[in-house]
């Protein structure tokens, strides 16, 4: 999740600043203190950024919550009691803890749908996922077919089917005229208990009392997973979880936010409203340098990363840049030079380059050799007359396409000048090039 989403406007953090103020001064521990805030807080909206990063991180299945064994989707507490006295199913769930196990894989199912958050647009449901994160809902009686992999028994998915889901629909779901959207109201976080692992598929997920097979592919390969010393779940998951296991800590310890932003051409052009472009602003806030001017004057974030084309190689100073990341490795030695200079120029004697070579021969040449690229020096173009031949070489094409086109005799005699020259250009062009 971004801890620092970008606002839009009339969007603030304000109710951030009113919690943390209630809880220090201990009035969020009584009754009274709470109704007060929750009358207080009752008209604040959210950041949509935000809203829409809490749903992200419940549904990413490789990054989220759950893919990192922090917390899975359950209950409002004061469901539990309901879950607890659905009907029993004979040889699958039984016991008050069972039922509730069940119940939240049920939940479980509804990550590729979404669930609904209160202070949510109304264009956020059901909008093309190209556009951004989207709520959709479920369709027909809400059966889901990754409930058919949890409960493999026909007769039991079948008494599931009939007597479970009509009343899990009621508890946790609005029908919206032959679609059920998932109410975010009545889920909680469940942040204690164990955790499986499938050695499988690799997905991580609660234990079910009564099913001991794996929730997402119905393997048997499942076992007990301590996310704190396995160690290959800790190599692959390791780096994205400990952060977060940093901030519940006590005391927490506050994780690092990187924010990201583009600078390309396309960027610089400002409208009639705006002082700056958006790539003049880029650099300034990663300069730390919050704009003075502007309607997003004052909403402005720093930017931590900032991602360029190659405009950058054009004498650009954005300050005290410590580091350069290059795509691909620069077509010369002159390329290198002005890309990587972008780093180290004020108060850093040291600068970190790094170049990522592809798989492709020139990638695969510099990664082998890379003193052709970083070291030595550069060759001086003759500009005016290197310029001029290049422009002969481009037209070349053009005049061999004008000549079979409309016939060399009928050109004007200027025609035939311009034609002959750029032809005899391209000539000897072709006679110089080592292949």
């Amino acid at each position: 999740m971004r801890l620092r989403p970008e606002l839009k406007a009339a969007e603030t953090f304000a109710a951030e600043d009113t919690v943390e103020l209630a809880v220090s001064d201990g009035s969020a521990e009584t009754d009274h203190g709470l109704l007060f805030l929750l009358t207080k807080m009752r008209s604040d909206n959210p950041p949509q950024a935000l809203l829409e990063d809490i749903i992200t991180t419940v549904q990413d299945r490789f990054l989220g919550l759950e893919a990192l064994a922090l917390a899975s989707l359950c209950e409002r507490s004061e469901l539990t009691a309901k879950l607890e006295k659905l009907p029993a199913i004979p040889g699958l769930v039984e016991t008050p803890e069972s039922k509730v196990s069940l119940a939240r894989a049920w939940l479980r199912c509804w990550r590729n749908y979404g669930f609904w958050l209160s202070r949510m647009p109304s264009s956020r449901w059901k909008r093309p996922r190209i556009q951004g994160v989207s709520v959709k809902g479920k369709k027909g009686k809400g059966k889901f077919d990754a409930m058919d992999i949890v409960i493999k028994d026909k007769g039991a998915r079948k008494l599931f089917n009939t007597t479970w889901t009509p009343e899990l629909l009621s508890l946790f779901s609005t029908d919206m005229g032959g679609e059920y959207q998932l109410r975010g109201s009545d889920l909680s976080l469940l942040f204690e208990g164990s955790w499986m692992r499938c050695a499988t598929c690799k997905s991580v997920h609660r234990p079910v009392p009564g099913v001991t097979h794996c929730l997402d592919c119905g393997s048997e390969n499942v076992g007990t997973l301590d996310p704190e010393k396995d160690p290959v779940f800790l190599a692959r998951k390791g780096y994205y979880r400990r952060p977060v296991m940093a901030a519940l800590a006590v005391p927490p310890q506050e994780p690092m936010a990187l924010i990201a932003a583009e600078h390309t051409a396309q960027l610089n052009a400002p409208q009639n409203e705006d002082i700056f472009s958006q790539a003049e602003k880029n650099e300034l806030l990663f300069q730390d340098v919050a704009p003075a001017w502007g309607k997003e004057a004052r909403r402005a974030t720093a930017i931590d990363v900032l991602s360029s084309t190659t405009t950058m190689e054009v004498g650009i100073d954005i300050g005290a840049l410590s580091g350069v990341a290059l795509r691909n490795m620069p077509p010369g030695r002159a390329n290198y030079q002005q890309r990587s200079g972008r780093a180290g120029r004020r108060g850093n004697a040291v600068a970190t380059v790094i170049a990522f070579g592809s798989a492709d021969s020139h990638d695969e040449h510099y990664f082998a050799e890379p003193d052709g690229m970083i070291r030595g020096g550069v060759v001086d173009p003759n500009s005016r007359s290197t310029i001029a031949k290049s422009r002969a070489v481009t037209s070349a094409p053009s005049c061999f396409r004008t000549t079979i086109r409309t016939g060399y005799p009928t050109l004007m005699p200027r025609s035939r000048t311009i034609c002959s020259r750029c032809l005899a250009a391209y000539r000897a062009f072709v006679r110089k090039r080592p292949y």
